[in-house]
């Protein structure tokens, strides 16, 4: 896992800062999510990713994968350990990893914490996706009924970029940054609902759960 967050760290320095190659980022990054999915397959976990903002956390955001799509319904604001495996409620079964994701590495790009508003929301993606690390020409922002939608115009996300048994629970680079950065600004749990592609345009729906 230090692998890991050490590829992501290095990743996003390296979109940002000269000297920095940002091939041995990726070389480290890839080989970090390659060793998750690999932990991922073996344990069987196929359940969405909960990402939580760092008011829920001892030492920064996180995301919580539970051990079914049934654990850990009723987390709410509880207080998490900073451990791998971590126990989410009451139950036998509320146990899931915790586990640093590229969309919780790149709110370290963020001078300030991002704001509550859409607006301000709109601002930090912005940041990020567009003026930092160059993963789309634009972006979206749309929020209904508890559910936020974000547009990434024109993507370049490298095809295949996460392990597909990681994207099939972080969900894609540019909706983990979404998503870190909606629950952040809300300081609320968030899971990614869906995403969908038309053209170079993606569009994360991701939905804001109950406190």
């Amino acid at each position: 896992m230090a692998l890991v967050v050490l590829g992501l760290v290095i990743l996003l320095l390296g979109k940002t800062a000269p000297g920095l190659s940002p091939e041995l980022a990726e070389l480290l990054a890839r080989t970090g999510y390659e060793n998750l999915g690999r932990l991922l397959e073996e344990l069987g976990l196929q359940s969405r990713a909960v990402y939580l903002p760092s008011l829920l956390l001892t030492d920064g955001a996180r995301a919580l994968i539970p051990l079914s799509e049934e654990s850990c319904a009723s987390a709410g604001t509880q207080r998490l350990d900073d451990r791998l495996v971590v126990s989410c409620g009451d139950g036998q079964d509320d146990v899931g990893l915790l586990v640093s994701t590229p969309g919780s590495a790149a709110l370290r790009l963020l001078q300030y914490p991002p704001g509550a508003t859409m607006d301000e929301v709109s601002v930090a993606v912005t940041q990020v996706a567009v003026s930092s690390l160059r993963i789309a020409r634009g972006i979206g922002l749309h929020e209904y009924a508890n559910h936020v939608e974000v547009s990434f115009i024109g993507e370049t996300v490298p095809t295949a970029w996460l392990a597909s048994a990681v994207e099939d629970c972080l969900g894609s680079l540019s909706a983990s940054i979404a998503a870190a950065l909606v629950a952040e600004a809300k300081g609320r749990r968030v899971s990614i609902e869906s995403e969908s592609v038309v053209g170079s345009t993606r569009t994360v729906t991701l939905a804001i759960l109950p406190a």
